[in-house]
């Protein structure tokens, strides 16, 4: 028999090992949650389709912000909706050197979030003073909680490495010596790991960055009252800084763009409402999974999901058993002031930072108030509750460790060993109900669902790229706003990407930013009879007309006078739910479509046919996409609240000079010279009350 000794000093002294049980345990467990192809997408439908959509966007064009093959014939201008994922996208920009397909580089993405949370956890414990076993058992039920994998689709939310390195940064401040000063008082400056930690957070998401700074303040200023020195709340402050600078570094395309075209109050327009709508609630962090295999528990939570109002993207939040009783304690450990383990430092603080994190995200917290006065763009609260999993685990796991260490006698080891495996397998189960057999058939049959989807729309496409020309533009029905917009009939929001994201060759319609000139044209066009529709986009160059028939209720009316007017029959996937109709184009450029002009900076947002001004200068535009100049009258009534006077110019001319006085409302009138291909900016001084088109 072969003995392999290892000298203990070694084991104590290196983390290699821990590393590579629990990423062995890790890829196992994914392996059988996700088994192959992964060449299909774990998620293709929703928000899973938009990030498919994303990631080829960088894969054809070099980056997110701008995609030359969808929202043709203009493209897709990303600007309005800024990504604050630039870690993840490097990724995917590096990915796409040696992979050139979009769905492998979706599914090996979220495999990276399952490892490197695993790893960021599992070290973080360890040096917390966790033992190795318990930590390669807790890093691993914290990487399996329900909220990853429900999250398939907001996949920036599933990479949450950067958790439990904002933690350990917010208690190093709290409970030991600030890490940007000295004993002496003296400012470190070799905390370079603390500053790349920061950096590398901030590049990880906006809500985590967010939630990070959140954390990191409080634990600043109780360190900073309670030692009765303003080091560490300085500390908190630079550390803070970083990471607000990195994400106002990553906004800054954004805003050069929203600064050159104007702001677009049709995208992602937030309410301090929805911090509400979304806010997290201790009932569901505490309830256990809607398919817990355990049909009983299981029963309990659908109840409440069924019948409680505001039920959510909150119904993913559910700490599990071994979180749920670290959560509890952490609770207790507010009023306990005795000596011992809920009275140490460290643990006194996990609960300092639970408390404060409950009380900010809890609907009607702090966080709706930080909506109300500040910002309603940080909406959806209960997505810190992947913070509070990692207190509360982490709390579970010292509380054991702890109970184990008092019994003093020599199977101390033994029974972490053993009790770390009971871990582990009690909050496998407990958190993932789909590898019960109970439950295996049904998951099983969704993913071979997707995957027969998936097949059949490559297929669908591949076919569509055989009929037509390299180039060719393709016309899509029905016009759906881009991005977020609600499902239309039995259509999903973003399932009009299904084209793009198998096409090789083809530009698309879909995709065009809503709110901005490229959509508007899209949403007039598509009002028009199905006749005018065709003349136009054949005018305009498309060479396809791309019907979801899923979105449609009018019994098939729009195709068959499509069949009529085009005397052939279309292309049909095997589901019948996708039709392709190809024509003939006839011209080369978007023919122009008078279309009611863009408000810029000055106004604020429409008020039913009215829209006030700030009673500055205000920006309007107006668009001219082909190559002859178009005359256009544009006519409006202005009225004002105070005496003012009126200034109407082109960057060019003055066009019209008046005075207002409340009450006297004057009907304008403007015969305009669109230039062709130019964005025309007229000031206006004043209120618009209403806008027509002649």
């Amino acid at each position: 028999m072969l003995t392999i000794k290892f000298k203990e000093s070694m084991i104590a002294n290196s983390n290699l090992w821990p590393i590579m049980i629990t990423l062995a345990a890790t890829c196992v467990l994914f392996v059988l949650l996700y088994p192959p192809p992964y060449n299909v997408p774990f998620e293709y439908y929703g928000d899973g389709l938009f990030t498919e959509w994303g990631i080829k966007t960088i894969l054809d064009n070099g980056w997110y912000l701008h995609n030359s093959f969808t929202g043709s014939p203009f493209g897709t201008e990303f600007y309005d909706f800024p990504d604050t994922e630039p870690l993840n996208l490097l990724i995917i920009k590096v990915s796409g050197l040696f992979i050139g397909n979009c769905f492998l580089i979706f599914n090996l993405l979220f495999a990276f979030g399952f490892i490197s949370t695993t790893i960021s956890a599992l070290l973080v414990m360890i040096r917390l003073k966790v033992k190795p076993f318990m930590a390669i058992a807790g890093s691993v039920v914290y990487t399996f909680l329900p909220y990853h994998y429900e999250r398939l689709g907001h996949l920036g939310l599933s990479i949450y490495f950067a958790i439990p390195i904002l933690i350990y940064i917010a208690i190093r401040i709290d409970t030991d010596i600030p890490p940007f000063f000295s004993k002496e008082g003296k400012v470190q400056l070799r905390q370079i790991g603390v500053i790349i930690a920061s950096m590398i957070a901030a590049s990880t998401g906006v809500y985590y960055a967010f939630f990070g700074i959140y954390i990191i303040l409080v634990s600043g200023s109780v360190s900073s009252l309670r030692r009765r020195c303003f080091k560490p709340l300085l500390s908190a402050f630079i550390i803070t800084a970083i990471i607000g600078g990195v994400v106002l570094i990553n906004l800054t395309p954004s805003i050069l763009y929203q600064h050159d075209n104007g702001p677009n109050n049709r995208v992602a327009r937030r309410s301090f409402v929805e911090s509400e709508i979304y806010g997290l609630r201790i009932t569901q962090l505490l309830l256990p999974t809607p398919n817990h295999f355990i049909k009983k528990l299981a029963h309990i939570t659908n109840v409440y999901d069924q019948t409680a109002p505001l039920v959510n993207e909150n119904m993913t939040v559910t700490l599990g058993i071994i979180g749920s009783i670290g959560f509890i304690v952490l609770l207790i450990a507010m009023f306990v002031r005795e000596k011992g383990l809920l009275a140490d430092a460290l643990f006194k603080t996990l609960a300092e930072f639970n408390l404060a994190l409950l009380l900010y995200a809890t609907i009607g917290g702090f966080g709706t108030l930080f909506s109300m006065f500040i910002s309603p763009e940080i909406r959806c609260l209960n997505r810190i509750s992947v913070f509070i999993a990692f207190l509360s685990i982490l709390a579970t796991l010292l509380v054991i460790q702890k109970i184990v260490e008092n019994t003093g006698n020599n199977t101390g080891k033994h029974k972490f060993i053993f009790i770390s495996i009971c871990l582990l397998v009690i909050g496998i189960f407990d958190q993932l109900p789909q590898l019960s057999l109970s439950n295996m058939h049904n998951y099983f049959s969704a993913r071979n669902s997707i995957v027969k989807e998936f097949r059949d729309d490559s297929a669908f496409v591949n076919t569509i790229e055989g009929a037509v020309p390299k180039g060719t533009m393709i016309y899509q029905l029905p016009y759906i706003e881009f991005p977020e917009s609600p499902p239309m009939n039995k259509a999903r929001d973003y399932d009009m990407f299904r084209g793009y994201v198998h096409s090789k060759t083809l530009l698309w319609s879909y995709g065009a930013m809503k709110g901005r000139h490229a959509s508007k044209w899209f949403d007039v066009l598509s009002k028009m009879p199905i006749e005018e529709q065709l003349d136009i986009v054949r005018r305009s160059g498309f060479g396809g007309i791309y019907i979801n028939r899923l979105a449609f209720d009018d019994n098939g009316l729009l195709e068959s006078k499509l069949k009529t007017l085009l005397n052939r029959e279309p292309i049909v996937n095997n589901r019948g739910d996708l039709a392709f109709y190809k024509i003939e184009p006839a011209g080369l450029y978007p023919v122009y479509i008078a279309i009611a002009p863009e408000l810029g900076r000055g106004f604020s947002g429409w008020e039913g046919n009215s829209v006030w001004s700030t009673g500055k200068n205000a920006e309007m535009y107006l668009f001219n996409d082909v190559k002859e100049i178009q005359n256009m009258q544009l006519s409006f009534t202005l009225d004002t609240l105070r005496p003012r006077s009126l200034h109407i110019r082109t960057k060019d001319a003055l066009l019209l000079q008046s005075a207002l006085v409340p009450g006297n409302v004057q009907e304008i009138r403007l015969n305009l010279k669109l230039l062709p291909g130019q964005t025309v900016h007229y000031k206006v001084e004043g209120i618009i009350r209403q806008t027509k088109h002649m």
